[in-house]
C-alpha cells in the first residue's frame, strides 16, 4: 500500500491533469466559438439572405416534393407595331406563353369558279405567317377552314345572317359594299378603325384609296378590299381610225391624256359618234350591259358631278340636276340612233358582246372582266372562216383602245367605276379557340394580320390573274407588271386539294398572259368611285333604270322621268327614309 505521503502526491498530480484538461478544452470551445463567429455564420447568413431573395420570384408552378421551380416570366400582352411580321410574331409568342398552341378561324366566301381566291388568299396567309413563326422557334399554328358557296350575292347574305343569327357564323367573311352594310348594321362584324390606324403609314400606304373608302360605313372601317372588278370605257380601234380619217386628226392619241384631263368629255364625244355613225365607221355610237349593278347608271350619274350617297349621314343620295343632265344626254342619243332606244332589254350574251366585237360600236361601256371572257367564249363572228369563236389576247389588244369613264363636262372629273369585294371579320371571331373570353382581343387582331398578309403582293397578284379583277394594291400592280409573281396555283400552300389545285392552274393558265392588262388598268382606280355601301341602293338604282328605260323609249322626257323617280322613292318609305332628296 502507498503511503500517506505518497498518495497524497498521487492525488496532486492528478487534480493538477484535471485542470490542465478542463482548460483546454475551454480553449478549445473558445476556439470553435471564435472559428464560428468570424468565418461559418457570416457565410450562413450570407447565403440565407440569398435563399429570400430567389424565392421571392420564384414561381409558382410547384416542383418534386415541398419545393417550387422557377419559370420564365410571361412576355406582356403585345402591342401593334404596324408590321405584319413583327405583329404576328409578337401576338403568337404570347398566345404561346398562355399554353395556345393552335389557333383556328373559318372563312366564307361566294362567287364562280375565278372567285375561289376570296378564301384561299387567307389560308395561303396563314401558311406564310406559320412559316414565318417556325423560323423564329415559335411553336403556334394558325389554321384557317375556308368555306365557298357557288351562289349568287344575295342567297349568300341570307345564309350567312341565318348561320350569326344561330351562333355558327365564320370568323372572316368576303362580302360586297352592300353586304358589309347589312353585316354592321346588324352587329355581326367588327369596327376594325382603331387597329386599323396603327398600319396607315406603312401597310396601308399603298392601298387604292378609293377601295379602302368602300369599306368605311358611316365614319368606321368595317372592311379591307380584297379585289375590285372594274368598269370603264372601250373605243373601237377600227371606229376610231376612221374616226381619224374623216377628221383629219388622230383622235386615238390623245384619248388617253385628252379625257384623263377632261380636255374630251361627253359633249366632245358626242361629236365624235355623230360623225362615226354618219360616216359608217360604225353602226352604233355607244352600246352597255344593264347589268346586275346597274354600274352604266352610277358611271354617269357620277360623271355630270353627282352623288349616290351621303357617308356622313349613312343615306343615299337624289340629286335631281346630274340625273336631269345625265338622263338628257341619253334621251338625246337615242333620238339620233346612236344607240338602240330599247337597249336595256338587248341580250349582253347574244347581241351586246357580238355587237361590240364585230366593229359594229364605237363605244362599249364595259368591265375589267369582259377582257378575258371575250377570250374564253365565241362572241365573235369570224366571216372568213364563217365561225363564231372567241378571240385572242392579241387581237382584243389591236382591237380596243380603253380610258377613264369621261367626265359629264371640263369642270366635272373623269373616273372607273370599282366594285370591290371586303374581308371582314366576325365579332366573335376565335370564339372556338381556347380562353376565348381572356384571349379574345389577342384573336381578334391575329385575324386582322391574316386579312393584311392575304394582300401580300404575290398571294395578291395571284388572286388578281385568277380573279381577273383589280388589286387593291400598287404594290401588286407593279408586280403583275413585272411578271415576277408565280406562274402556277401551286406556290399556294394552303392544303388545296390536287382537284382544285389543278382548277385554278387551268383558270391561271387561261389568264396569265393578260397580266399586263390587269397592271395597265390599276392605275386608273387613283380615279375611282364605288357603289354606296348601303343595302337598298340596288333598289333605288332599279327605280333610276326604270326612268332611263322611259326616257330612252320618248314615253317620258328627261324632265318628267326626274319627277317620277323621286315619286317612286317616296311612295317606298323604307326607301325614302333612307334617301336624301336635293332639290
Amino acid at each position: 500500500m502507498l503511503s500517506t505521503k505518497a498518495y497524497r502526491a498521487r492525488s496532486v498530480r492528478r487534480a493538477v491533469e484535471r485542470r490542465r484538461l478542463i482548460i483546454i478544452a475551454a480553449a478549445a470551445v473558445i476556439a470553435a466559438a471564435i472559428v464560428f463567429l468570424l468565418v461559418i455564420k457570416p457565410h450562413f447568413l450570407s447565403e440565407k439572405g440569398k435563399a429570400k431573395r430567389h424565392v421571392k420570384h420564384k414561381s409558382t408552378v410547384p416542383a418534386a416534393g415541398k419545393t417550387r421551380a422557377a419559370k420564365p416570366s410571361a412576355p406582356p400582352k403585345p402591342r401593334l407595331t404596324g408590321i405584319v411580321d413583327t405583329d404576328i410574331v409578337n401576338y403568337a409568342a404570347y398566345l404561346v406563353s398562355r399554353g395556345v398552341r393552335r389557333v383556328r378561324y373559318t372563312v366564307w366566301s361566294f362567287g364562280g369558279p375565278h372567285d375561289l381566291m376570296r378564301g384561299y388568299a387567307i389560308a395561303e396567309a396563314a401558311y406564310k405567317l406559320n412559316m414565318l413563326l417556325a423560323e423564329k422557334k415559335i411553336p403556334l399554328r394558325i389554321q384557317v377552314d375556308t368555306v365557298f358557296m357557288r351562289t349568287d350575292g344575295n342567297k349568300f347574305l341570307s345564309t350567312l345572317i341565318k348561320a350569326y343569327r344561330e351562333g355558327r357564323g365564320p370568323d372572316i367573311v368576303a362580302v360586297t359594299p352592300q353586304q358589309l352594310a347589312v353585316l354592321a348594321d346588324n352587329g355581326y362584324i367588327m369596327d376594325l378603325t382603331r387597329r386599323l390606324k396603327a398600319y396607315e403609314a406603312r401597310e396601308l400606304r399603298d392601298y387604292y384609296k378609293s377601295l379602302l373608302e368602300a369599306g368605311r360605313i358611316r365614319g368606321k372601317a368595317y372592311g379591307i378590299p380584297c379585289e375590285a372588278d372594274t368598269w370603264l370605257l372601250y373605243w373601237s380601234a377600227t371606229a376610231t381610225k376612221c374616226l381619224s380619217a374623216r377628221m383629219g386628226e388622230s383622235v386615238q392619241a390623245k384619248l388617253k391624256l385628252g379625257v384623263e384631263r377632261a380636255e374630251i368629255t361627253w359633249s366632245s364625244i358626242y361629236d365624235y359618234m355623230r360623225l362615226a355613225v354618219a360616216d359608217n365607221c360604225a353602226s352604233w355610237g355607244l352600246l352597255y350591259s344593264e347589268g346586275g349593278e346597274y354600274e352604266h347608271i352610277a358611271l354617269f350619274v357620277y360623271a355630270f358631278g353627282g352623288r349616290l350617297f351621303d357617308p356622313s349621314k349613312g343615306k343615299l343620295v337624289f340629286e335631281p340636276s346630274a340625273i336631269r343632265e345625265w338622263l338628257r344626254f341619253e334621251w338625246r342619243l337615242a333620238r339620233e340612233n346612236l344607240m338602240p332606244s330599247d337597249i336595256m332589254k338587248w341580250y349582253t350574251d347574244s347581241q351586246l358582246y357580238p355587237a361590240v366585237l364585230s366593229d359594229e360600236t364605237m363605244l362599249w361601256i364595259g368591265s375589267v372582266r369582259d377582257w378575258i371572257i371575250w377570250q374564253k367564249k365565241p362572241y365573235y363572228w369570224d366571216a372568213r372562216r364563217g365561225l363564231e369563236r372567241p378571240l385572242t389576247s392579241t387581237e382584243l389588244k389591236q382591237k380596243f383602245y380603253y380610258t377613264l369613264f369621261p367626265a359629264g363636262s371640263r369642270d366635272k372629273k373623269p373616273l372607273v367605276l370599282a366594285n370591290p369585294i371586303l374581308w371582314a371579320i366576325s365579332n366573335t371571331a376565335g370564339r372556338q379557340n381556347p380562353s376565348y373570353k381572356e384571349l379574345r382581343d389577342i384573336y381578334e387582331t391575329i385575324a386582322l394580320i391574316l386579312l393584311l398578309k392575304a394582300n401580300d403582293p404575290e398571294i395578291s397578284a395571284l388572286h388578281s390573274i385568277i380573279s381577273f379583277k383589280l388589286p387593291p394594291r400598287e404594290k401588286t400592280a407593279r408586280l403583275l407588271g413585272s411578271r415576277k409573281w408565280p406562274t402556277r396555283a401551286t406556290a399556294l400552300h394552303a392544303g388545296l386539294s390536287n382537284e382544285l389545285k389543278e382548277r385554278m392552274n387551268r383558270i391561271l393558265a387561261e389568264n396569265k398572259h393578260d397580266a399586263w392588262f390587269l397592271a395597265e388598268i390599276s392605275p386608273m382606280l387613283k380615279h375611282a368611285k364605288t357603289p354606296p355601301p348601303h343595302p337598298l341602293y340596288k333598289k333605288y338604282m332599279k327605280i333610276l333604270a326604270i326612268s332611263l328605260a322611259n326616257v330612252l323609249q320618248n314615253k317620258l322626257k328627261p324632265e318628267e322621268a326626274v319627277n317620277y323617280a323621286e315619286q317612286l322613292i317616296r311612295k317606298d318609305s323604307q326607301l325614302y327614309k333612307n334617301t336624301i332628296v336635293l332639290r
